[in-house]
């Protein structure tokens, strides 16, 4: 049997699974390292797990279904992480233009940018969901993960904002969870 994803569901594991792991000013390799050792735990949970693939079709991470044990090689999950551009029309015209672009049933994209700038990108993802679904009439979901540094009672931390859009293109659901950075100091925490 296919176990379903719910993307409400992975974007609280999400946070769960970061709190301590990251500083704000680690190297966007730690930062890579960190979001997809998630991915490939969450992975290895499944009663079957999929084909990891990272770099498929300018897509930076996906999982695929294993043709050996499934009647069909479909994506299940396709995901975009971009650190080092916050700009939103580079941000649509890439990160959020790839997922689109790829048949998968689940896309996420993990971005950070300026908070002043979230309404528009909002805004500007769901149009570009909106125009590939009225073309193609794919059945698919996605979340937006956006990252934020800020503090929690005087301490550093990260406000992720959680945004679910449906096929359409239309906003379902937001919610937000603060992560706490790791202690200054502190190794970084790499392994899944």
């Amino acid at each position: 049997m296919i176990a379903m994803l719910f993307l409400d569901q992975i974007f609280e594991r999400f946070c769960d699974y970061i709190e301590g792991r990251l500083r704000w000013n680690d190297s966007d390799d730690q930062w890579t390292e960190s979001v997809f050792g998630f991915f490939s735990k969450e992975n290895a949970a499944q009663v079957v797990p999929y084909v990891e693939i990272i770099e498929h079709m300018l897509v930076d991470y996906i999982w695929r279904y294993d043709p050996q044990k499934y009647p069909m090689n479909d994506i299940e999950l396709a995901v975009e992480s971009e650190n080092q551009e916050n700009r939103v029309d580079e941000l649509i015209g890439h990160e959020i233009q790839h997922l689109a672009d790829i048949k998968a049933h689940y896309k996420i994209a993990i971005l950070y940018p300026t908070l002043g700038d979230e309404a528009e990108l909002l805004d500007k993802i769901s149009k570009t969901i909106k125009n590939v679904s009225e073309r193609y009439r794919i059945e698919e979901e996605y979340l937006a993960i956006l990252g934020y540094s800020t503090t929690t009672a005087g301490k550093r931390a990260i406000l992720w904002k959680g945004i679910f859009f449906d096929k359409n293109g239309n906003l379902k659901v937001r919610k937000e969870k603060r992560t706490m950075q790791r202690d200054e100091g502190t190794e970084s925490i790499n392994t899944p």
